[in-house]
């Protein structure tokens, strides 16, 4: 019995390290596979990722992801001078929990380089500015949580200004084929303040919630849908010379959604806030609600590569505006549509509010770029405009005043105010009733309305042919 049982310890024992040798192939192999994918899709938006180092173990490993963000504008001279790179370093456990299904765990944070510890020590102290902590499965699918701790003080080395970050959470899930992926992450509070007494600034953003479900296209490209709802996002600025500059808005949902098909994308995305102000003007519940279709998905990403290329100068000076004219027959081609659904914001004139939907007709012709009077006859387009009538005048007025006040400068004709003013507001009624005479306008109460329709340099208004109009504002 006692020799039964002793074999039977030998051989868990011998299979132990068998065990934990298999989980570091499939730990290891998923890293390298996982990094690639990421510096293909990195690369496409101008900064790289790379696996930098893996030492690995029987038990455990070491690893190194260094992401390298690239200014565009730099001084080519000095590439290094103008490229900011973070580390995450990944302690790697290759132990099982058999009841949990985890073949094994990653926990990775952020290092803080020399050249930031002086702003970032004295900020988090002894913790670490970014970790997370993932999970990877019998099956290959990962889960994981991310975290970032609450922080504020002055930043040192900046005079006067000081940071209120009340931290960062979040959970990522990622499929076994890469090509499906997760993420919540959870901000309440970002608050950048400068207290010098001459001029004070800051821009606080509040209770924000970014939310993706995202799937790997055939081209590669992510699509899914993804949402982000800010509670307020609002900032102060104070020029030098006395400007002040207020914007602030009280909440903001943004929601999209974007897939492919036969190497063609569509999408769509849906604005909203209960209202801005940008100084003294403000307006409310603001609507933006737009579609795209036929995206030739491999010219997007074509032209995304060529922007990189000429943005870090491997392209030959002479040859990034030809680089990039290059893809536009295939974007055009691919007879790409956009749809303004509602355009609708609230002010204290009334309501603005648009429709419009565009589309390409017809094949690219390379005279197109030595006449590009030609693109707008291979444009069809559909526009719904509602605005109130005080915007309209508001408009007209000024062009009138600047139009009158010329005119009486010329002949030397000397206007009182409220002459000034009676012949700008004869003027304005008589160009509006002008309008509404002719049908180019409909009023609606308060509201004036067109409908306008455009196809192959026809352009209609109201049901009615307006085409004159079109041909003075085409370039000559």
């Amino acid at each position: 019995m006692k020799t039964f049982i002793f074999m039977i310890f030998m051989l868990i024992a011998g299979a132990v390290p068998s065990t934990a040798n298999y989980i570091g192939d499939r730990v290891e192999e998923a890293f390298h596979t996982e990094h690639a994918k990421l510096q293909q899709d990195a690369a496409l938006s101008g900064f790289k990722i790379e696996l930098v180092d893996y030492q690995r173990k029987l038990y455990d490993a070491r690893a190194t992801t260094r992401i390298t963000i690239v200014n565009p504008n730099r001084n080519r001279s000095d590439t290094a001078a103008d490229e900011f790179v973070i580390e995450l370093k990944h302690s790697i456990s290759h132990i099982p929990q058999p009841f949990k299904q985890v073949i094994a765990t990653v926990d990775s944070q952020f290092e803080i380089k020399p050249e930031a510890a002086e702003i970032l020590t004295p900020l988090f102290k002894d913790q670490v500015p970014f970790s997370s902590h993932t999970l990877l499965f019998f099956d290959g699918h990962q889960e994981g949580t991310i975290y970032s701790p609450a922080v504020s003080g002055p930043i040192v080395g900046v005079e006067n200004i000081s940071i209120e970050w009340q931290g960062l959470s979040g959970t990522a899930w990622q499929s076994a084929e890469l090509d499906k992926a997760k993420l919540n992450i959870n901000m309440p509070k970002l608050k950048v303040l400068s207290d010098e007494e001459s001029q004070p600034n800051s821009i606080s953003i509040m209770n924000m919630n970014y939310e993706a479900d995202m799937v790997r296209g055939a081209s590669t490209m992510w699509g899914g849908t993804s949402k982000v709802d800010i509670g307020l996002i609002a900032a102060n600025i104070a020029e030098e010379n006395g400007i002040k500059t207020t914007i602030n808005i009280n909440t903001l949902n943004a929601h999209g959604k974007q897939s492919e098909d036969n190497g063609l994308a569509q999408g769509s995305a849906v604005i909203k806030s209960k209202s801005i102000t940008f100084n003294e003007f403000s307006v409310t519940d603001v609507n933006y609600d737009v579609t795209v279709e036929n995206i030739d998905i491999k010219a997007v990403m074509a032209l995304q590569n060529a922007i990189h290329e000429a943005t870090n100068g491997t392209t030959k000076p002479s040859d990034p505006l030809q680089t990039l004219l290059a893809h536009l027959p295939a974007l055009y081609n691919a007879h790409p549509v956009i749809k303004i659904n509602d355009l609708s914001v609230n002010s204290p004139m009334g309501k603005f509010q648009l429709k419009m939907d565009l589309k390409t007709t017809g094949e690219w012709r390379d005279e197109i770029l030595k006449n590009p009077a030609m693109l707008a006859t291979m444009i069809k387009t559909n526009i719904d405009a509602a605005v109130p009538r005080q915007a309209v005048e508001m408009v007209l007025r000024e062009t009138m005043h600047k139009k009158v006040v010329g005119q009486a400068l010329a002949t030397k004709t000397e206007l009182s105010n409220e002459e000034l003013e009676q012949i700008v507001t004869d003027g304005v009624t008589q160009q509006i009733e002008t309008l509404v005479a002719m049908g180019y306008i409909k009023v609606n109460q308060e509201q004036l309305e067109s409908k306008l329709q455009y196809d192959a340099g026809q352009l209609m208004i109201n049901g009615i042919d307006a085409s004159p109009l079109a041909g003075m504002a085409m370039p000559q």
